[in-house]
């Protein structure tokens, strides 16, 4: 065993298909290893373990409540690889921001699975981390889907149907950059699905708001193996307005969403739960792309990320 053991992920977005993936229809998520979350697990003398992180500095054994999930995860890991006795100083750093569909609970739970394996020596198949990460997932969100753990140790966009199918897409976009936003405002995740929930009821049409957010989503794969930046632009811009017709966009989403266009960006959509979260646009280069990001801060958006899509391994 090592004396200090590291681990990485990053944050996801949905690229397409968010609430639509609830009803049966296609999502595209992608890993942003621009926004990262690291781990660091050192082995120590002291008679108990400690925690450090952006929410608690302490003792392991009064860790908030907010908290059980890694809490939970690092001693389900840690009896795992025997290792049960060992006291450690775990130091957790992220840069992705909590509650805004970006998947920091299960980026957290992927860096730190990873950092114990690291410590242990052992090796770590993606499907384990997967099994190992929804342990603390399960306990932090009651009943995740998964996607958002594989995406964020995933090396390139998934595509995922509910209960189906959680596969790696190939992609190709050599020029390409996204950009991210945040619009500085917590999304309301039980609030947007329960309220599409009720609208579906409500509203029959929205059975068919939820099929065409399945089209759009189908003809994405082809244009990511094509470099088609105009089409993805496009469909994302059609995926904005269907999510508007849910009624999850807000007036500020929106407001990023026209000037990520007015700036240069081909498409700009929400992404996540909405009622607040993040904006995504994607431009044709990476100049464009400064510029949407420093425009987008000037109409409201508290921070912004720049990735390149040309970051991504294709699939063999």
């Amino acid at each position: 065993m090592k004396k200090i053991g590291f681990g990485a992920s990053s944050a996801k977005i949905i690229w397409f298909g968010e609430h639509s993936v609830v009803y049966g229809q296609p999502a595209i998520a992608l890993p942003l290893p621009a926004v990262e979350v690291t781990a660091q697990i050192e082995t120590s003398s002291e008679s108990s373990s400690q925690i450090f992180s952006r929410y608690y500095d302490g003792d392991w054994q009064q860790i908030p409540a907010e908290m059980n999930g890694i809490k939970r995860l690092s001693e389900y890991v840690a009896n795992n690889l025997q290792l049960p006795s060992t006291t450690f100083r775990l130091s957790i750093d992220s840069a992705i921001p909590a509650e805004r569909g970006m998947g920091s609970s299960a980026a957290t739970a992927v860096a730190i699975t990873r950092a114990f394996f690291d410590l242990a020596e052992r090796h770590l198949t993606r499907s384990d981390l997967l099994k190992i990460a929804d342990v603390s997932e399960q306990v932090t969100h009651g009943n995740p889907s998964g996607l958002d753990a594989a995406t964020a140790s995933a090396q390139w966009p998934i595509w995922y149907v509910k209960n189906q199918e959680n596969t790696q897409l190939p992609i190709n976009l050599p020029k390409a950059t996204m950009v991210i936003a945040d619009s500085g405002v917590k999304g309301k995740t039980s609030v947007a699905v329960n309220q599409v929930k009720e609208q579906l009821i409500m509203n029959p049409e929205t059975k068919d708001i939820i099929a065409e957010m399945g089209s759009v989503a189908q003809q994405v794969p082809a244009a990511l193996k094509a470099n088609d930046v105009v089409s993805l632009g496009s469909l994302m811009n059609q995926n904005h307005e269907l999510l508007r017709q849910l009624h999850v966009s807000t007036a500020q989403l929106d407001l990023m969403q026209a000037q990520a266009l007015k700036s240069g960006a081909l498409g700009a959509k929400l992404t996540g739960s909405g009622l607040g979260g993040c904006l995504i646009a994607i431009a044709p280069n990476s100049r464009i792309a400064q510029k949407v990001a420093d425009d987008l801060l000037l109409v409201g958006a508290s921070a912004t990320w720049i990735q390149p899509l040309n970051q991504f391994e294709k699939q063999d």
